[in-house]
C-alpha cells in the first residue's frame, strides 16, 4: 500500500484529528469547528473546509505553489487569532505527526514516501509563513484605517460644535 492510498483510506479520521490539533477551541462555542453549518461556526467551518481542500490537493500531488490558495484560506482564519506566527504558519506540523503515526500503526515501510511528504510540508510551511505575514500586514492596515476614520470623525464633530 502506498502512502497516498493509506491517506485516502483514513482521510476523514486524519482530517478530524488535524483540525482538532490546529483549532482546539470549544466545540460548543460560537466558533466551534465541529458544527455542520457555516453560520453556527464560521471560523471553524472555514478552517475545516480549507484543510480538507489542502489535504485533497496534497494527495493529488499538486506542486507547493498551487497549494498556496488553500493555505491562504486556512492561514487567514489563523491570522486573526491570538497566535504566534510560528503557531499559525506551523499548522502543517500536526499533519506530519499524524501521518507518520498512521504509517507506523499500519506497520508499513513508507520511509521514502514519508520523507518526500515531509519535504513538501516543510516547503508549504515556508510559503505559509509568507502568507501569514501578508495577512497580518493587511489586518494591521485595516486597523490603522479604522483608527484614522474614527479620529477624523471626532475632529469633524468637534469642529461642528466649535470646540476646535
Amino acid at each position: 500500500m502506498s502512502l497516498a492510498q493509506l491517506l485516502l483510506k483514513h482521510r476523514e479520521n486524519l482530517l478530524d484529528q488535524w483540525l482538532d490539533a490546529v483549532y482546539p477551541l470549544s466545540t460548543d462555542g460560537p466558533f466551534g469547528h465541529k458544527t455542520k453549518t457555516f453560520f453556527k461556526g464560521p471560523m471553524g467551518r472555514t478552517l475545516s473546509d480549507a484543510l480538507a481542500n489542502l489535504f485533497d490537493h496534497i494527495l493529488a500531488e499538486e506542486d507547493s505553489r498551487s497549494l498556496a490558495t488553500d493555505m491562504d484560506q486556512a492561514i487567514r482564519v489563523l491570522a486573526v487569532q491570538e497566535l504566534l506566527p510560528s503557531q499559525a504558519a506551523g499548522f502543517l506540523f500536526p499533519l506530519k505527526a499524524l501521518v507518520r503515526g498512521l504509517a507506523r500503526k499500519a506497520e508499513l515501510d513508507l520511509s521514502e514516501e514519508l520523507n518526500g511528504f515531509d519535504h513538501l510540508l516543510d516547503q508549504l510551511t515556508r510559503i505559509g509563513f509568507d502568507i501569514y505575514s501578508k495577512a497580518r500586514e493587511e489586518l494591521y492596515m485595516i486597523q490603522i484605517e479604522e483608527q484614522k476614520r474614527q479620529t477624523e470623525g471626532v475632529f469633524r464633530l468637534a469642529n461642528k460644535r466649535g470646540s476646535l
